[in-house]
């Protein structure tokens, strides 16, 4: 009896999948709890048909016999195992964080891959949080360069790519820093995919930065504090530069007056573009400085590596223009000749350089950024 109330509830459309019902078993015995499994198979329908009206499946499933509702166990239903998404911690004793990252749908491509700039996202985000972790939730800063109005600003940052994860992979990245005397501090980072099918974890690339202490208020550098040094004893990684200890810093170029640069791509400030600094993002400068790179580039070559110098900050309002040009025309100029439209390869690469310029009122433009970008042969 208990069956065909339970399934003729569910025929009706008032119970769920795996939903338990109460029915009375044969004339007069106590109420009894089934659980059913109910499945809606075989509708075909060309014109839209009331749910009173659809026909449904309904599969009883008795663990047993009958029993009261406590005495029921649930159906036990194989599910993958939940990954660890967004784990944070920090490791050697301290003076590494390290936070495993998922790739989003909103993150990659066409090709459903990430893109240089969501590995600049992830590096600055591992950074921030990195930073409270160490100083407290909302602490971009330690106490001692809070209290004499002190901020930290990036000078530089160089990304080198190995392999673009796909949607749906996990990317674990690690973050250490080190100071470089009393004005400055260097930042790495190590990318790794640890979601690719449960294989062996794969290398996505690795990133320097060099920052700066800023007066906020009086608006150019200054000294660390001493205490904030020594606080670094104990905080930072000394003696790890992840570029190795030969790494050296290349000068970017103008390339205002090149001959053989693009078009400017103009950008105008807008809010979403802003952080919580009042200027542009660092992220976003990188998304304005590939805009302007050649659609047949993109179409032949994969971005391996960007560099970039950050010379001034952007504001809500402010127009940027961004050119791109051929390493080699650069060199050509240089040099006062030439064929200025050749495009330089090293090591099977292309070469280009790059500047983002803010737009003057009745002077010549601010530079804002100055980048380099090294690609290479899809499919080589």
């Amino acid at each position: 009896m208990a069956t065909s109330v339970a399934a003729a509830a569910a025929t009706r459309g008032g119970v769920r999948t795996g939903q338990t019902v109460r029915a009375r078993a044969g004339g007069g015995g106590e109420a009894r709890a089934v659980r059913l499994q109910v499945s809606i198979v075989n509708i075909t329908r060309s014109t839209y048909v009331p749910r009173h009206r659809r026909r449904a499946e309904v599969n009883l499933v008795m663990c047993g016999a009958l029993t009261a509702d406590a005495d029921t166990p649930p159906p036990q239903i194989s599910q993958p195992e939940v990954p660890k998404w967004h784990y944070r911690h920090l490791i050697d004793q301290g003076r590494v964080f390290q936070e495993t990252f998922p790739v989003r749908f909103d993150e990659v491509g066409p090709d459903q891959r990430t893109t240089m700039n969501t590995v600049a996202t992830m590096v600055q985000e591992c950074a921030c949080n990195h930073a409270q972790g160490l100083w407290g939730i909302g602490k971009a800063m330690p106490p001692g360069m809070s209290a004499e109005n002190l901020g930290w600003v990036c000078a530089r940052m160089h990304i080198m790519v190995d392999r673009y994860p796909r949607w749906g992979e996990q990317v674990k990245v690690k973050t250490w820093f080190e100071a470089q005397g009393r004005v400055a501090a260097r930042r790495d980072w190590e990318l790794t995919s640890v979601g690719n099918g449960g294989g062996e974890p794969t290398s996505v690339g690795v990133a320097t930065s060099q920052w700066v202490a800023f007066n906020i208020e009086k608006r150019k550098m200054a000294r660390i504090p001493a205490s904030v040094t020594e606080d670094f004893k104990a905080q930072a990684l000394p003696d790890s530069p992840v570029m190795g200890p030969e790494y050296t810093v290349v000068k970017l170029p103008d390339v205002r007056d090149v001959e053989g640069c693009s078009d400017p791509f103009s950008h105008s400030v807008r809010r979403s573009d802003m952080d919580m600094n009042g200027h542009v993002n660092n992220a976003v400068y990188v998304e304005w400085v590939l805009e302007a790179v050649p659609a047949d580039m993109w179409d032949s070559h994969r971005l391996k590596e960007l560099e970039l110098e950050f010379r001034s900050e952007c504001n809500y309002g402010d127009v940027v223009d961004a050119l791109s040009c051929p390493e080699a025309a650069v060199a050509a100029a240089a040099e006062g000749g030439g064929d200025s439209l050749a495009i330089a390869e090293s090591d099977n690469r292309v070469l280009l350089v790059h500047m983002l310029l803010k737009r003057g009122v009745g002077k010549r433009e601010a530079e804002v950024v100055r980048a380099r970008t090294a690609w290479e042969p899809r499919g080589g």
